[in-house]
Parts: structure tokens; sequence; C-alpha cells
């Protein structure tokens, strides 16, 4: 019998990090950071003190949306293309099909389901 794919680990522990507090930490340094806010769904900037704190902490926007895209909500986009594309539900645990418009919308976008379940499941 064989353990979990590596694949599968690295995405429970990137949801884990996702879903930790924001936590400046005991210090005073002023290192502007982002962090995942899972009530507006979006990555946003704080101020970090340089210690501590938890892992809910990314030095870029850029790798803030990387690791917490799953938990993004699905947005269609707009213009007028009809692209299929899967996105994850973080309330089912599930892809769902939608059609991306072609422009705008978020990174919770993969074109083929096995590819949106292989980086947002953690089963």
């Amino acid at each position: 019998m064989r353990g979990p794919s590596v694949d599968n680990i690295f995405c429970f522990i990137v949801s884990a990090d996702c879903y930790e507090l924001r936590d400046s930490g005991p210090c005073e340094a002023l290192m502007p950071r982002f962090y995942w806010n899972q009530i507006t769904k979006g990555c946003e900037v704080f101020n970090y003190g340089g210690c501590q704190g938890t892992r809910n902490n990314f030095k870029t926007m850029k790798v803030c949306l990387q690791k917490c895209h799953c938990k993004q909500p699905i947005l269609i986009g707009e213009c007028r293309a009809r692209l299929i594309s899967y996105g994850w539900n973080d309330e089912t645990q599930k892809c769902e099909l939608f059609f991306y418009r072609g422009c705008g919308g978020n990174t919770n976008r993969f074109f083929t389901k096995e590819r949106c379940r292989a980086k947002c499941s953690q089963k």
C-alpha cells in the first residue's frame, strides 16, 4: 500500500498556511507583507514585526495568491469568451465546471478538473 503523494501533502500544508490568523509577531519592525484574509477571500497587506507570527505571511502578493489561490471565489471574468474551466469551491471541497470569459477573474481557474483536484484537493 502506497502513502499519499508529495503533491497532495504540499497542497495540504499550503492550505493550512492560508487558514492561520494574521499575526504581526512581537517584534517592532514594519515590514510590509501579505496574508490571506478568509473573510474577504483575498490577499491583503499588513505590517510584519520581523519575528514569530504565523505562516500566513507572504513576502509578495504574487506568492500569497499562488499559495492560497484555491481559497479564492470562482470568478467567470469579463469579456465574451466561453472557455471551459474548473475552479475549486472551498465550501463543498470540490472542483466545479464554469465558463471563463477570457479576461479578469482570478487564479482559481484550471483548464482540467484533474489539475484543479491536484492543486486544491486536501485528500
